[in-house]
């Protein structure tokens, strides 16, 4: 009976992956019935807006305690007091189909946020700068099947909260300098904070660097709607953006992202040359065995993704691609998790000394 439940699952799982590609109507409707919300968007009546100005409504600030204070214990860890804070937006944690929005209290996806991606993720910036990381009504997973029906509107009220939030943090830092960091769905939701709140405004020269990463940056429309916002060529020019999209060679999901931005996140430079994985200072799992390994895999820029070798480790086994074979989206922070929190670092001392 086990087997036949692992059977099942795997079918389940093959099929989502398979709807993802394809879209096709028969395996859509088998998607649907599994996560996509009971009721139109139109007749849906979204969660409370969370407050700001409530320290319970974010997921990291300075004086709280929590995962994003966690450091691998191989890592220098920071001496205290920063002078520059960092917004961090997580990816999206809420796959139900009870609503298109997801409460900030929602228990399984708030879990999430807090036991996997603030430790996994945000707590890469800890080295270099105060975190604060709001709980925002993210959109439901099914949202980006369904942009034209309703999932847009769902993302498009996740962004409210981002914005409100990103005024609260201004709030909070004062005239501090500033990193935005963001993952999937946070990833998306800081693409359009960089180009509505940031670019044409004062708040540019405030801005170190930001990392939008895990998603589909065309630089064409993004430099026409910021223009006074470029690619990173250099591990510590500022003012700049970064992101990857992480694959491996036999990666069938999101091959093809019209020819999406890709920096190189061990060499910091938007380039084809490939970086062995000696040069990969530490990979971080989070979980039953939270553990950071070196050189683990290589990385080069292949057109739009990021082309990684394979994983000199035990790390990652029995991790869940839920995109498919050697679909590392998971892992965009994690397997670089080293490289990033020294690039943070050395872009505010950059910053600092310009």
């Amino acid at each position: 009976m086990k087997k036949w439940g692992i059977r099942i699952g795997t079918v389940l799982l093959v099929l989502l992956v398979l709807g993802f590609v394809f879209k096709g109507k028969i395996v859509n409707a088998l998607i649907k019935s599994s996560i996509a919300p009971n009721e139109n968007f139109a007749a849906y009546t979204p969660p409370l807006a969370p407050d700001y100005a409530s320290d319970t409504t974010w997921a990291a600030l300075p004086q709280k305690q929590g995962g994003s204070n966690f450091t691998p214990d191989e890592l220098v860890k920071s001496d205290g007091k920063k002078d520059v804070a960092v917004f961090f937006i997580h990816p999206t944690t809420y796959y139900s189909k009870l609503g298109w929005n997801a409460p900030i209290d929602e228990a399984e996806s708030k879990g999430r946020i807090d036991d996997l991606v603030m430790p996994g993720q945000a707590s890469v910036f800890n080295l270099c700068c105060d975190i604060y990381a709001p709980y925002y009504r993210q959109a439901t997973l099914w949202s980006y099947w369904v942009k034209e029906d309703g999932g847009q509107d769902a993302l498009d009220l996740a962004y409210e909260d981002v914005e409100r939030a990103f005024d609260a943090f201004l709030s909070r830092i004062g005239s501090r300098p500033f990193i935005l960091a963001g993952h999937s769905q946070g990833g998306h939701h800081l693409e359009t904070l960089l180009t509505k709140r940031i670019s044409g405004t004062g708040l540019l020269e405030r801005m170190i660097a930001a990392y939008p990463v895990g998603i589909a940056i065309n630089p064409e429309p993004f430099s026409q709607a910021a223009p006074d916002i470029s690619v990173c060529e250099t591990a510590v020019q500022t003012g700049c953006f970064v992101t990857w999209n992480t694959r491996g060679s036999k990666s069938a999901i999101w091959d093809e992202m019209n020819g999406a931005v890709c920096v190189n996140p061990l060499s910091w430079k938007a380039d084809g040359i490939a970086i062995s994985a000696d040069k990969n200072s530490g990979s971080l799992t989070i979980g039953e065995k939270t553990r950071l390994d070196t050189g683990v895999s290589s990385a080069q820029c292949q057109k739009d993704k990021l082309l990684v070798g394979e994983f000199q480790t035990d790390i990652y086994e029995g991790l869940k691609l839920n995109w498919g074979k050697d679909n590392f989206h998971v892992l965009d922070y994690g397997l670089f998790y080293a490289s990033i929190r020294q690039n943070a670092f050395d872009r505010v001392q950059a910053y600092q000394v310009e």
